[in-house]
């Protein structure tokens, strides 16, 4: 300890410890036995004390990382708006359409004026040119209409035409499949023999009538 004026000052001895194993190998644990009996009881000198300085100081740490302030968490995210990138504006497409409108008028101008020998103008030919599709649907559609009311007329005989009341046979022999008593007169001999023989006795008798009426008269 060495004083000097006011101040006192305490010169500690250090020692450097070496191990068995150190560089200078095991010549220097020969040289000094006893740093070697030091250096084995080092560790074991005060278990109790480093055990307790390191249990403090993890408690201190704890108590300050629960005493210091916790931010608040923001579920927001951080990223600012970033600012668009310059665009390079070009014309719009009106400006290049009011620029392709000129030339097309001058050419649908120049187009519809008469020809030199006073023919048409060259787009009224063009147009005339479509015109006998005009005809042709002419055609189509009054065949159409003659159609439609051929069908009308049609519908309407089908629906006010008499029920047809004949019943369809199977075969037709069916019909002359009847009683005995029912067959005509005629229908199994040849009678105009007899039909011409009773002609005769009528107009016999009708003309004695006749006879007979015009002697009373007179």
């Amino acid at each position: 300890m060495k004083a000097e004026g006011d101040k006192t000052s305490i010169e500690i001895p250090t020692r450097r410890a070496r191990s068995p194993t150190s560089v200078d190998g095991p010549q220097s644990s020969r040289e000094n036995p006893q740093l070697t009996t030091q250096l084995a009881r080092a560790p074991s000198q005060h278990p109790l004390k480093m055990q307790a300085i390191r249990h403090r100081g993890a408690c201190i740490a704890r108590q300050a990382r629960r005493s210091a302030p916790r931010p608040a968490r923001r579920h927001a995210s951080s990223h600012d708006h970033h600012h668009a990138e310059p665009v390079n504006e070009s014309f719009g497409p009106g400006f290049w359409a009011t620029i392709a409108a000129m030339p097309a008028c001058y050419v649908v101008y120049q187009a519809s004026q008469p020809g030199k020998d006073g023919e048409a103008p060259w787009l009224t030919r063009k147009i005339h040119e479509y015109r006998h599709w005009q005809e042709t649907w002419e055609e189509r559609n009054a065949l159409h209409t003659k159609a439609v009311e051929q069908a009308g007329f049609d519908r309407t005989l089908f629906l006010h035409a008499p029920a047809n009341r004949d019943i369809d046979l199977r075969y037709p022999e069916a019909v002359q499949s009847s009683a005995a008593r029912n067959i005509p007169a005629g229908s199994q001999a040849n009678l105009d023999h007899l039909v011409a023989h009773y002609r005769n006795l009528h107009l016999a008798e009708e003309e004695r009538k006749a006879k007979k009426l015009a002697a009373q008269m007179e």
